[in-house]
């Protein structure tokens, strides 16, 4: 939500959107920050195109189709497909490629591109093992080491015991814990 944006800035950034401007050159002719305009417009979208059963439908079937086929040929295009900056690229919020079924596949195609190409390229020394690990970390994987612990049960039942198979007990206890 753009709260503290002044309707004169509200209308300057429409007139600006309707002049084909990017967010980041409204950003510098009003002096509000990227951020802010982004709110701006998203919250006049929901304000414009708000249909009867609440879904903003911002974004039509075919330009859904449209940016699918982008989306195709970037994973294609692109040694390490990284889905923000596709977004980014296409000026939507990559929470469409998350939230849109027609993407679903895709989005398993570009994530298993990115791991084999992350891993790969690291493996040769292509790309930084921090950041390697930072983005594969984002995609799910951990670094966490496996422990296998043994519990070798010590404890005994001593109560129907002689003394005498209670101090064999002990001893062997004793030998077992200084080996």
């Amino acid at each position: 939500m753009a709260t503290g944006v002044t309707p004169e800035k509200k209308e300057r950034i429409q007139a600006l959107l309707a002049e084909g401007k990017t967010t980041n050159a409204i950003a510098k002719e009003t002096g509000l920050s990227w951020r802010k305009v982004k709110d701006v417009i998203i919250d006049m979208d929901e304000v414009v195109e708000k249909g009867s059963a609440g879904r903003n439908p911002k974004y039509s079937d075919d330009h859904i189709s449209e940016l699918v086929e982008k989306f195709r040929e970037y994973i294609r295009e692109t040694e390490l497909p990284i889905i923000a900056e596709f977004a980014y690229q296409n000026e939507i919020d990559k929470t469409l490629i998350y939230d849109k079924d027609e993407f679903s596949t895709l989005r398993k195609i570009a994530i298993a591109k990115k791991e084999a190409r992350l891993e790969r390229g690291t493996l040769i020394g292509e790309y930084n093992p921090t950041m390697a690990v930072f983005s594969l970390k984002q995609l799910g994987w951990t670094d966490k080491q496996q422990v296998e612990a043994t519990n070798h049960n010590m404890n005994t039942d001593v109560t129907n015991m002689t003394p005498e198979e209670r101090r064999a007990r002990i001893d062997e206890l004793i030998r077992k814990r200084g080996t």
